[in-house]
């Protein structure tokens, strides 16, 4: 690049498109091919159930980077506008799903998250974070012993997985546009 010419970076708000952009090639489907599909049969969720799910705690994931990233107020609600506004426009039915469900499930994430940290390991065979994924699939039918076991065993290991991952991406994303230092 001639060094007179003038570096071009992102807006805000086009940062919140990005970080969803990123989204959508990120490799749900292997979460799905790893799980027996008589839990899905027995917890009477759907392959697209689990998807739209993990799609939107990956969603909560960034959205809680971005606001916990030290960045000036004004650019976090921006960024946040690009996120929701590019969730509302899309025809991807998991960005649908998680336009129509962030502002309930984003709290709940975000708190079992930080239950995770300020209790790490609590004696628990789950973290907190894939109680709670488990606990918003077992919502999708009714009550009853044979379901919870299924959804706690369709929970195990992938959000505790999926949500570090969204977050460091989301960070790496607004370092890489120069609004945080790369750690």
């Amino acid at each position: 690049m001639n060094s007179q010419e003038p570096e071009i970076k992102p807006s805000p708000y086009q940062i919140g498109e990005i970080i969803i952009g990123g989204l959508f090639e990120f490799p749900f489907d292997s979460f799905v091919t790893q799980r027996d599909v008589n839990l899905f049969s027995t917890a009477t969720i759907t392959r697209s159930d689990f998807l739209n799910e993990l799609f939107l705690l990956s969603v909560a994931a960034t959205m809680h980077a971005v606001e916990t990233s030290g960045i000036p107020s004004d650019f976090v609600n921006n960024i946040l506008k690009g996120i929701k506004d590019k969730l509302a426009v899309s025809s991807n039915e998991m960005a649908a799903f998680a336009h129509k469900n962030i502002e309930e499930a984003y709290p709940y994430y975000v708190e079992a998250s930080q239950q995770d940290i300020t209790n790490p390991e609590d004696d628990l065979d789950l973290s907190e974070i894939e109680l709670a994924f488990g606990d918003r699939l077992f919502l999708y039918g009714d009550e009853s012993d044979e379901r919870g076991k299924a959804c706690v065993l369709l929970c195990a290991a992938t959000p505790k997985a999926v949500w570090p991952a969204q977050l460091n991406g989301a960070i790496a994303t607004l370092a890489w546009s120069g609004l945080v230092n790369a750690q």
